[in-house]
Order: structure tokens, then sequence, then C-alpha cells
């Protein structure tokens, strides 16, 4: 057969401030929502339909629990902090916050503070970076 296979082009190590770039081999930056991006490895956890609508769950019930105006009609600032155990490489976290993020101004959200917990280093490893492409740099 005249089929190509495709193989990834590794980078060598880390590129100074650009900690998000695929860096080693099967890394891939891949679309996530909007203009975000995720890290993710081909052959380990990806993410999933199952995260999409984890997500959506999510994101609609925050946003629907919150209003930009009390019952006394004052501007009310909302402070969201919700926490994703399990995160893997934090597709749902992100999602979430892309969620709130863009429609902060509708809800009345002024601050987000989301935690995610997870035992595997590589997946806290790909969250960190995917979120300093997203966010810009996190701790």
């Amino acid at each position: 057969s005249n089929t190509k296979k495709r193989a990834d082009v590794p980078v060598a190590g880390p590129v100074e401030g650009l900690d998000w770039l695929p860096s080693a081999p099967g890394e891939q930056l891949c679309n996530l929502v909007g203009r975000w991006r995720i890290l993710q490895r081909v052959g380990s956890h990806r993410w999933t339909t199952d995260d999409l609508v984890t997500a959506y769950c999510a994101a609609t019930a925050l946003s629907a629990s919150f209003s930009k105006v009390d019952a006394c009609g004052r501007e009310n600032g909302r402070v969201i902090n919700y926490l994703d155990l399990g995160t893997g490489n934090a597709s749902v976290l992100q999602m979430v916050s892309w969620h709130i993020l863009s429609h902060g101004s509708a809800t009345g959200v002024t601050d987000l503070r989301g935690v995610g917990v997870e035992a595997r280093s590589e997946a806290v490893g790909l969250a960190c970076r995917s979120l300093s492409f997203n966010l810009g740099n996190v701790e």
C-alpha cells in the first residue's frame, strides 16, 4: 500500500517561554473549545464526549446559580470556586473555565478559581502546560 504514516516531530526540549509547546514524542496540542487547546498524548487518556457532557452540565449548573443583580437590584460580583477531582489532563476543568470566562459578564462572575486534583504526574504536567497556553503562566 502507498499509505504514509504520520510521524510526530519532537522538539528538542522545552522552548523558553513556550512551556505549552509539545516537547515529548507523542504529545499533541489539540483543539478543545473556542480557541482553547489541550495537550494530549497519543495512546494515553484523551478528552472524549463524556468530558464534554460533564463540562456542559457543570458549566450550565454554575451559570444558572448566579445572577448579575441581587434581589434588591444591586450589582452582584460573584466569585466561583470549584474543584475537579481526578482531573486527568484537565479537559473538564478547562472547558468549564472557558465557559464561565466566556460568559462571565452575563453571569456577573468577577473571579474564577478552579482546582484540579490528579494523582498521575504526567497528566498534571500536561494539564499545567495546557493551562499555560490558554491562560498564560499558571501555578
